[in-house]
């Protein structure tokens, strides 16, 4: 008999190990991605929790009435002036426009009642057209504010942050 050639390639055993080790890095990398999303969504809800206290807190110092419109693609705030009784844009920070990040959807809800897409976009048209800016959400001198819920989403995970108040307590990031 003539001497048998080795044995080339690999076994079954090794090219199973391997699947596994790659399949667990794999589901390792999907986690960290999802929790990646869920921190920035989380960062997103507590800026905007600041912010609106701030807001509220600022109406009351300059009894002064301010709103917060908020849209697809951002937030801003903005004051009614003494003089002429119109809304306007404020440019300081920390009220100035603010660009949501990417993928980043918002529903709200003020008083119980939605305000959907289309009436998003149709305050958003009056807005433009007019120069004028409608108030949203209410933050007045007296420091009451309506009950009102935010919900933010990211488009690529089925988690969500909601910001809400009930008009008398203050206002919180619900899981």
């Amino acid at each position: 008999m003539g001497a048998s050639k080795p044995a080339c390639g690999f076994t079954l055993v090794e090219l199973l190990l391997t699947l596994f080790i790659i399949s667990i890095m794999a589901s390792l990398a999907v986690i960290s991605f999802s929790n990646n999303l869920d921190k920035a969504l989380s960062q997103e809800a507590q800026r905007l929790q600041a912010v609106i206290d701030m807001a509220i807190d600022e109406a009351i110092a300059q009894s002064a009435e301010l709103t917060l419109i908020v849209d697809d693609n951002g937030y801003r705030f903005a004051a009614l002036s003494a003089d002429d009784g119109k809304w306007v844009s404020i440019k300081e920070k920390p009220f100035s426009d603010y660009p949501w990040p990417e993928a980043i959807s918002v529903s709200v809800n003020i008083d119980g009642s939605a305000v959907d897409a289309q009436a998003m976009a149709q305050l958003k048209q009056w807005q433009n057209a007019a120069g004028d800016i409608s108030p949203m959400l209410l933050f007045l001198s007296s420091g009451e504010l309506l009950p009102f819920t935010i919900e933010l989403r990211h488009d690529d995970s089925p988690n969500r942050r909601i910001i809400a108040s009930d008009g008398i307590h203050p206002v919180e990031v619900l899981p």
